[in-house]
């Protein structure tokens, strides 16, 4: 006889309860972000789902880390335990709003599915691995020290590097900032530094003292600069390019690069608004036209108008299926433009030339894409 636990119900009752502390720990250093989103209308089902998501999302990283690993290994088992923890996440957090009606349940997460094509389908995947790469620079200064300031820093610099590059474009291109945005900033910072710092706080006081005793400790005498992190090399990559493309497209095709951008701040109104229920109708529905987007502030009162920078915009939701399915048109008013474009629930944007067939026309049914018209970037 022995006293020693078995690998795999080691890994089972200390492995898996250790990752579920460390993600609870990261959840709570999101405090600030949810009580924010509460602050602003948010309703109480939508936080407590991104919560749940968020929990299952960083214990599946957590679950596969394994601390002092080479970095390739470490990007490997990252790159796994996103792919798994984000759709996982998202089944968690659709399962509260029906709790105790697994029909219903399923149904809705087979709507979800039927409405996402192979291609988005790739294009979820890639985003879910590509996020789980940035947040690996904090993991790969994890597995090198215990300390929590170094940790911090990292997190800091993770939230903190889009934010500067996209507020400074925004002043540089004459915008200015909003109270709103400047909390918004405050409060994602405060996240940036909390959950790291819970994390590392919590890991030597309950997870290795308590849990999971036998969990690999940090690599000692290895440390590296946060910056050698290949994660935070790429979202410095992805962010600058996230700065500046705004200014080259708009050289390019100032009409319509700004019809395309109208129409990605009407996508993000839209899911702001139903994940918001920013009507206050107790239905969490999209809005049913650009007048609504722009009574709840989601829209400026140009665009709420329907007409800017040349183009007219349109904006519907489903007759059928006020909850799931919405669509935009904006269509020139200048010569100089020479492109229709559409966009829809997907949140794909297509195009067509306005010489190729006549005006748009909206299924306010289905909300589907017009036929023949090509994808944006394509």
């Amino acid at each position: 006889m022995t006293d020693e636990t078995p690998s795999s119900r080691r890994w089972l009752h200390q492995a898996v309860a250790g990752a579920a502390v460390r993600a609870a720990l990261a959840v709570g250093g999101l405090a600030p972000a949810f009580a924010w989103m509460l602050a602003q209308g948010a309703p109480a089902l939508v936080v407590a789902q991104l919560a749940v998501g968020a929990f299952v999302y960083a214990a599946a990283l957590f679950a596969l880390e394994r601390r002092g690993a080479p970095w390739p290994e470490t990007l490997a088992r990252l790159a796994v335990g996103g792919l798994a923890g984000a759709p996982l996440g998202w089944a968690a957090g659709a399962s509260l709003e029906h709790a105790g009606d697994p029909t219903a349940l399923w149904a809705a997460m087979a709507r979800g599915a039927a409405r996402v094509e192979v291609v988005e389908l790739f294009g979820l995947a890639f985003g879910a691995l590509l996020f789980t790469q940035v947040v690996g620079a904090w993991f790969h200064v994890r597995a090198r020290t215990e300390r929590a300031g170094p940790q911090v820093v990292c997190g800091i610099l993770i939230v903190g590097l889009p934010l500067l590059l996209l507020v400074g474009g925004d002043l540089a291109s004459g915008g200015r900032v909003r109270g709103e945005v400047v909390i918004s900033l405050v409060v994602t910072l405060a996240c940036g530094a909390l959950v790291p710092l819970l994390v590392a706080l919590g890991e030597a006081r309950w997870v290795q003292a308590r849990v999971d005793p036998q969990a690999p400790r940090a690599a000692r005498g290895e440390a590296r600069p946060a910056i050698a992190g290949v994660g935070l090399v790429l979202l410095l990559l992805l962010s600058v390019v996230g700065a500046v493309e705004p200014f080259t497209v708009t050289r390019k095709r100032s009409p319509e690069a700004a019809a395309i951008g109208a129409l990605k701040t009407i996508a993000t109104s839209q899911t702001v608004f139903r994940e918001g229920d920013k009507d206050g109708d107790g239905v969490l529905d999209y809005a049913a036209s650009l007048g609504e987007l722009s009574r709840a502030a989601l829209v400026d009162p140009v665009l709420g108008a329907g007409v800017k920078q040349g183009y007219v915009y349109r904006v519907l939701r489903s007759a059928t299926e006020p909850e799931y399915r919405w669509i935009a048109a904006a269509e020139p008013l200048v010569p100089d433009a020479t492109r229709a474009f559409v966009i829809n629930h997907t949140g794909a944007i297509h195009y067509r030339r306005v010489d190729e067939g006549p005006p748009v026309a909206l299924d306010v049914d289905t909300c589907a894409l017009p036929e023949g018209w090509r994808r944006v970037g394509r």
